[in-house]
């Protein structure tokens, strides 16, 4: 699948020629599945100190897409099938506050293995998921709105969470989830895009979409999902409230760039910033001095400041 996807820019340039409506119907189908990356061996700990259970749920589309919109407008009957959505893995350790960590698309729980280590160390519980069509939950394909439910149900199963800590778009979800009411009163965002203009802009260029093709598969997600680009964007949700947090993101990032933390910055008047160099957007989360530095962001705010732990 994934040397599949290389190909696609070649595939799109002559299939946006001669059957533009397929081409479409394509995109949107590939803007909505993740890739379920085989887990590299160093994933492994997660495992052997972190709990996994599976939690029971009710998800229905209707929930939250707008369906009747939809009809018609996929290559594929099975883009509407949300029968095998009544469950998802859930990892917790710990006795501590709680930290509730949401990863990317295409990611997995077991990514925040060394972050998910330190944490525990320093004395909090935590808790991670695997999104739907993600690691070892199910579901093929999903979207943004589906992880930001699934960070409610989080809260109503195992929270009140002291804080919440997304990777990339798992960030967008997260801040999201808390201008929605999510129980934290700190979040830390890892690589996370600030617009959902990047988000589009993004993908149509990696697909190698026409602004034509681009602009339907636009126009479909939003009105797919009931929302303006501004109510899809970070940069425009952390400009509602006042949360206190910590935007990390590495200025050689290849998948969302600097720029896009730079945004966020300056509409997230209450979060200190933490730039990295050469650490990408994967290797960010197991570097030692960015697992070190989020963790004594939190004990200072939740342990020092309110007197929990004693030194």
């Amino acid at each position: 699948m994934v040397f599949l996807r290389s190909l696609f820019p070649k595939i799109f340039k002559l299939l946006q020629t001669v059957a533009p409506t397929l081409a479409t119907k394509s995109a949107l189908l590939l803007f909505s599945t993740p890739i379920r990356y085989k887990p590299p061996q160093r994933e492994e700990r997660f495992a052997s100190f972190m709990d996994r259970e599976n939690v029971p749920v009710t998800f229905k589309n209707e929930m939250i897409y707008n369906m009747a919109y939809a009809r018609g407008k996929t290559i594929t009957r099975a883009f509407y099938d949300d029968r095998d959505k009544n469950y998802f893995s859930v990892y917790h350790a710990g006795n501590g506050p709680g930290v509730l960590l949401v990863h990317g698309w295409s990611g997995r729980a077991g990514q925040f293995v060394a972050l998910a280590e330190k944490l525990l160390e320093e004395g909090f519980s935590v808790y991670a998921f695997d999104a739907f069509g993600h690691g070892a939950s199910p579901g093929r394909q999903t979207s943004m709105l589906e992880f930001i439910w699934q960070i409610h149900v989080m809260d109503r199963c195992f929270g009140p969470f002291r804080a919440i800590i997304g990777h990339s778009i798992g960030g967008a979800a997260a801040g999201f989830a808390i201008q929605e009411g999510f129980s934290a009163s700190h979040l830390i965002t890892i690589g996370s895009p600030a617009t959902w203009r990047f988000i589009i802009n993004d993908f149509g260029s990696r697909m190698g979409l026409r602004d034509d093709i681009r602009g339907e598969v636009e126009t479909f997600t939003l009105r797919f999902t009931r929302r303006s680009p501004e109510h899809i964007s970070l940069a425009w949700a952390m400009g509602q409230k006042p949360v206190d947090g910590l935007i990390v993101h590495d200025r050689n990032d290849k998948e969302v760039p600097y720029d896009q933390a730079l945004i966020l910055k300056n509409n997230w008047t209450h979060a200190r910033f933490f730039g990295t160099e050469s650490l990408g957007h994967h290797r960010i989360l197991r570097d030692v001095k960015v697992t070190r530095y989020i963790t004594s962001y939190l004990s200072e705010r939740i342990f020092t400041q309110q007197g929990e732990k004693t030194v």
